[in-house]
């Protein structure tokens, strides 16, 4: 009985020495998962079909960004061939199909300033000079650095006679582009324009715009005081002839005195 009681007692004694090494054993000492656990296998399957679903997605949005950006090659393509399609119509002188053309192709890129700027010279040579402005400001919208979008609105510009604006773009295309002669050329032509609407003659404003340069530097020029005076002196003091029909013989001079003197 009593070696029972001992033995009873040892096994005890284990048990409970057993209990407090679980309680007090280290991290370093944790059991292992046991990758044959449910519980494992399960998150294990849910991670690996996040990941390929994750994969499948990019996959997706690679291919539609993909055949996105072909499709945006193939428009741009299609209205360079328009564009070139109207650049031939242009040069045999088909300026309404030309516009056609140019039209068509902003349909397929409409962000491509030089349609704009075609379609804009196009409009120019068909006396269509507002349609003209219009092309050469949207051109400009999309490139504000491009020289020849201002030297069209310019040209527009001059089409509609208001000839300070289109000075004040030949100065711009000449910013951009100092070497652009025909922007030098057109930019003295609306200076001489501008002096011919103010009363000069056209050799005579020609003659002071190569001396003064500027519109402010003519007007207040020696040269256009003395003008604006003679001007006025021939306006007031001008030609004093009268010519008087059907006078015959009899009228005297103290006559016709007489007859005018009121």
């Amino acid at each position: 009985m009593k070696e029972e009681d001992e033995k009873e007692e040892w096994t005890s004694a284990q048990r409970r020495t057993r209990s407090e090494r679980q309680l007090t054993r280290s991290p370093e000492e944790e059991p292992e998962w046991d990758v044959s656990c449910a519980f494992v296998a399960n998150a294990a399957s849910s991670i690996k079909l996040k990941v390929l679903k994750s994969r499948t997605a990019q996959n997706k949005e690679n291919e539609s960004r993909g055949a996105q950006m072909e499709s945006t090659e193939d428009m741009k393509r299609r209205g360079e061939s328009l564009t070139a399609q109207g650049i031939q119509m242009f040069e045999q002188g088909q300026y309404n199909q030309a516009v056609d053309m140019f039209t068509e192709a902003m349909s397929w890129d409409p962000n491509d300033h030089r349609f704009y700027g075609n379609r804009s010279y196009c409009y120019w040579c068909l006396e269509q000079y507002s349609s003209a402005l219009t092309d050469a400001q949207r051109s400009i919208q999309l490139a504000p650095h491009w020289p020849k979008g201002h030297f069209r609105k310019g040209c527009a510009l001059m089409g509609l006679k208001r000839y300070s604006e289109a000075e004040q773009a030949m100065e711009q295309v000449l910013r951009l582009d100092p070497s652009c002669r025909e922007a030098s050329s057109k930019l003295f032509a609306c200076r001489v324009l501008q002096l011919v609407a103010m009363g000069f003659e056209e050799e005579q404003s020609k003659h002071l715009l190569d001396k003064f340069n500027t519109i402010q530097a003519v007007v207040n020029s020696p040269e256009a005081k003395t003008r604006k005076t003679t001007s006025q002196q021939e306006h007031h003091g001008g030609c004093r002839s009268l010519w008087v029909g059907n006078v015959n013989v009899e009228v005297t001079e103290q006559d016709l005195k007489d007859l005018f003197r009121w």
